[in-house]
């Protein structure tokens, strides 16, 4: 039942200037109609593109919108990639890996989707880094970088290195999304949670 026009017109009297609107939730569902990458949300009616109803309505009344997405969360992912998964030290799953191909083949693409067929102002993402992880991504590319293997004890000596490299990876992984937002439309405000 949900109805953008009536939405709108509800922060429009609370003076809000902004709002933030889901373009793609933690367990991975997206909230719009356009495009081909991931997958709409099973709930969602047809004929509704929550995203987009919210761009035009709020738009018309002078509102902003920034999109939400969620970075490393869809069980749907991890089904059909395992391989992207992030693992602990024990080689448990916990969620989605942002060493993995993840990145490059499904949130670069969505982002770019989202950015070109939706009149956005900002985009913001949550749990935008790399975490500590043990999938071979991750061993591989600290081991490539450092000549070490992760280190999987808080007292290690090396646990300060790999903190920096988390940092490090984090920051270029930061940077990539801002390019991709920016190479579409340039004038788009993009934020990160961490």
């Amino acid at each position: 039942d949900f109805d953008a026009e009536e939405w709108a017109e509800q922060l429009s009297i609370a003076d809000a200037e902004g709002v933030s609107m889901f373009a793609k939730g933690a367990q991975g569902w997206r909230y719009y109609q356009k495009g081909d990458v991931g997958w709409v949300h099973p709930e969602m009616p047809p004929g509704l593109d929550m995203l987009g109803n919210v761009v035009e309505a709020c738009h018309k009344r002078g509102i902003k919108v920034i999109a939400y997405y969620h970075t490393f969360g869809s069980k749907k992912l991890e089904g059909l990639h395992p391989e992207w998964r992030s693992e602990n030290s024990e080689n448990e799953p916990r969620g989605l890996c942002m060493k993995s191909p993840l990145l490059e083949e499904h949130i670069l693409p969505q982002i770019r989707e989202i950015v070109r067929n939706y009149d956005i102002d900002g985009i913001f993402f949550d749990g935008t880094n790399i975490r500590s992880c043990f999938c071979d991504d991750c061993r591989n590319g600290f081991f490539s970088d450092t000549g070490f293997d992760i280190p999987i004890s808080e007292n290690n000596p090396l646990r300060l290195d790999h903190v920096k490299w988390l940092n490090e990876e984090s920051t270029e992984l930061r940077q990539k999304i801002m390019d991709a937002v920016h190479e579409v439309k340039p004038e788009v405000l993009v934020s990160f949670n961490w």
